[in-house]
């Protein structure tokens, strides 16, 4: 019996060291990172180009200027804004976060890194569910796409300015942008299904009304006075013609959602 024990031990040896050999690799982390509140930025400011404001990656850190809460999740989870089901007070909640990357890591695995940032320092907990969700889909229309390419020459004019003289100036952007810009003056998520790739030039208040959506709610009058593209339209009309041959169509699609179950609102202490 005990020359059974005996040789009976290294194979419970050898199986415990099988189960850890394939255990789960790490979840990548930034070396070290810094998370502070950051303070209302106002348009002015933004477009002055002197703001402190987006997302900037490259090989060493990923920075995130003045970044909602809820923007930092849908960049961590590759989804969406409307993706994201959370508290209210996580879209206007706004972050700096300077991560720096390891050694060697790529920057295309900086989504799961903030990931881990969330889980560490907000500590928080999502669970992810599949719906059918109504969308207002953006396509071309039966005339095709008449939207200029961004032109090669292209520079960008960072002077501070209202009013008309915004109507007819023209800005790249790329039809998923578009797209989320357009998700501020309806009400359902609109998606890009133009196909189309690249950047294309579309009005200066189009990519203004997004900003403005963020800082103040409005209703239908007050787009209308602030030069929004386009009202709402009841869904029997839904496919009123957009800028460039683009239109908008309802349609339900199935959409991964990202419930947000508990998050802090300040994080931890760097």
């Amino acid at each position: 019996m005990r020359m059974s024990f005996f040789f009976q031990a290294p194979v419970l040896v050898w199986a415990a060291a099988g189960a850890f050999g394939q255990s789960a690799p790490a979840q990548p982390a930034f070396e070290v990172a810094s998370v502070k509140p950051a303070p209302h930025v106002s348009l002015d400011v933004v477009f002055s180009g002197k703001a402190h404001v987006g997302v900037r990656i490259d090989k060493a850190y990923a920075d995130f200027g003045a970044t909602p809460l809820q923007e930092l999740v849908t960049y961590a989870y590759r989804v969406k804004s409307y993706q994201v089901l959370g508290p209210d007070w996580m879209k206007d909640t706004r972050f700096d976060v300077l991560g720096k990357l390891p050694a060697g890591a790529s920057k295309d695995s900086a989504p799961e890194m903030v990931q881990t940032l969330l889980a560490e320092r907000f500590h928080l907990k999502v669970h992810v569910v599949s719906k059918d969700l109504p969308v207002y889909a953006l396509v071309i229309g039966k005339g095709g796409s008449t939207l200029l390419p961004k032109a090669a020459n292209y520079k960008p004019d960072y002077r501070v300015r209202s009013g008309p003289e915004l109507q007819n100036e023209l800005v790249p952007q790329t039809m998923e942008a578009y797209a989320k810009v357009l998700c501020q003056a309806v009400d359902r998520p609109v998606v890009d299904q133009t196909g189309l790739q690249g950047e294309f030039m579309v009005p200066m208040f189009a990519a203004l009304q997004a900003g403005i959506a963020h800082d103040i709610e409005l209703k239908a009058p007050e787009r209308a006075a602030r030069g929004l593209i386009f009202e709402p339209a009841p869904d029997s009309d839904i496919s009123k013609a957009l800028i460039g041959g683009l239109k908008l169509e309802s349609r339900k699609l199935p959409m991964k959602l990202i419930v947000v179950d508990h998050v802090d609102t300040m994080p931890t202490a760097n």
